[in-house]
């Protein structure tokens, strides 16, 4: 089932928060910056990983973090670049990060929350980003699942 809720998705306390990053390691705006805010130890292995794999192309991956037993955030790395200047959302990106992570909702039996991912700072379109991810959970149709739109 899909839903909509409006405020901020970290305030959620369960499930998988999963939003967009890109492939430098940085994040320096948005939803991102306030995840490496709140979550110091999720922002670390996201850079890490970047790190390792630099000059590769990594888009479409994604780094999970553990924050407890009840939330995962999975740092979905749906961009190669950032700025404001142009699209840097590759849909191609989203669809295979989201086809990993519904795939994880599903096998973890947990609930999924993310907000306009690709559509804010990243310039993509909503409404293709949307259909990506519909998509994606049509084969696991029980994985509830919850788009977040800041307030």
């Amino acid at each position: 089932m899909k839903q909509v809720k409006f405020g901020n998705i970290l305030s959620v306390d369960k499930g998988i928060i999963a939003h967009g990053c890109n492939a430098l390691g940085i994040m320096g705006a948005g939803l991102a910056l306030e995840v490496k805010g709140k979550y110091p130890a999720c922002y670390e292995v996201y850079n890490s990983f970047c790190r390792g794999f630099k000059g590769t192309d990594i888009l479409g991956a994604c780094v999970d973090f553990k924050v407890s037993p009840d939330l995962t955030i999975v740092n979905a790395i749906t961009q190669q670049n950032f700025g404001r200047d142009k699209r840097h959302t590759s849909y191609k990106a989203v669809h295979i990060a989201f086809e990993q992570i519904a795939e994880l909702a599903f096998s973890e039996a947990m609930d999924v929350h993310y907000p306009l991912i690709g559509a804010g700072l990243g310039g993509g379109d909503w409404a293709i980003i949307s259909d990506i991810i519909d998509a994606c959970f049509e084969k696991y149709p029980i994985v509830n699942r919850t788009l977040w739109i800041y307030e």
